[in-house]
């Protein structure tokens, strides 16, 4: 597989990530089986640990890159002189992967507090 098709199937990737996550984002508004409630954190939480791990591999791959191989240097107007742009990304993508592990963690705790729940499979009517 070429470099260019390869990278086109990571947007094309992320582009699926986005519009699967605004499903899941209209689709939780109204909870129709409320059982299902705890396999949805669930996923969620496996889907933000696959999320962390992306962070961390665009970060390691931050680190490696090299100018005049992988760009050809700053915008001189944008640039810090102090930190270059990659190393900033870089570092951006560390604390994104790990505010992301607290948001996993977070929802471990949640799943754990929904399942105390005697969760009906269906909503009960106003009887």
């Amino acid at each position: 597989m070429t470099e260019d098709r390869q990278s086109h199937q990571q947007i094309e990737g992320a582009d699926r990530l986005v519009e699967a996550a605004r499903n899941v984002s209209q689709a939780t508004k109204m909870l129709r089986s409320p059982s299902e409630s705890g396999p949805l954190l669930d996923r969620l939480r496996s889907a933000q640990q696959e999320l962390d791990a992306a962070y961390l591999n665009l970060a390691a791959w931050h680190s490696g890159v090299i100018e005049g191989v992988h760009h050809h240097g700053e915008d001189e107007e944008r640039r810090d002189p102090i930190t270059p742009a990659w190393i900033k990304a870089e570092l951006a993508l560390r604390e994104a992967a790990a505010y992301g592990g607290n948001v996993a963690e977070a929802l471990d705790r949640a799943n754990a507090a929904n399942a105390v729940a005697q969760w009906y499979d269906e909503e009960m009517g106003d009887e």
